[in-house]
């Protein structure tokens, strides 16, 4: 349920949903901005602003295993170069290994935890990386 089509459908208007493609088929995406849920707000990040913020990162199933969410989070990285900006934040469910093992591969540090509303059941681990 998560995340919906419309808030897919808000992200492209924007222009901060990117796409990795194989074979000219959709295999993830991720959107990209400079906007943090209000929950971030108690967490002691390191660096301040200007940041980029990872949303809705995906890798559809059958493409699992094959370093799209890497890339992804490659290209992440190179946007903020290209920007300037200083750290690059996110969160993830504290039970997704995957994406835990992800972040700490390319030197993602945690910095605190949040609770989301419709969800707060799940700890989410609030991770940052100082984009140099």
């Amino acid at each position: 349920d998560y995340p919906t089509l419309d808030i897919l459908k808000k992200d492209i208007e924007r222009g901060e949903l990117y796409g990795a493609y194989l074979d000219y088929v959709l295999a993830g995406f991720v959107a990209l901005n400079n906007h943090q849920s209000k929950e971030y707000e108690e967490v002691p990040f390191e660096f301040g602003e200007p940041y980029l913020v990872v949303h809705r990162l995906q890798v559809y199933p059958s493409f699992r295993g094959q370093h799209i969410a890497y890339d992804l989070m490659i290209f992440a990285e190179q946007l903020a170069k290209e920007r300037g900006l200083t750290s690059i934040r996110l969160d993830t469910r504290c039970d997704n290994e995957p994406a835990m093992n992800l972040y700490k591969k390319l030197n993602f540090k945690v910095c605190g935890h949040v609770h989301f509303p419709r969800m707060m059941e799940y700890e989410f681990p609030c991770f940052e990386k100082e984009i140099k």
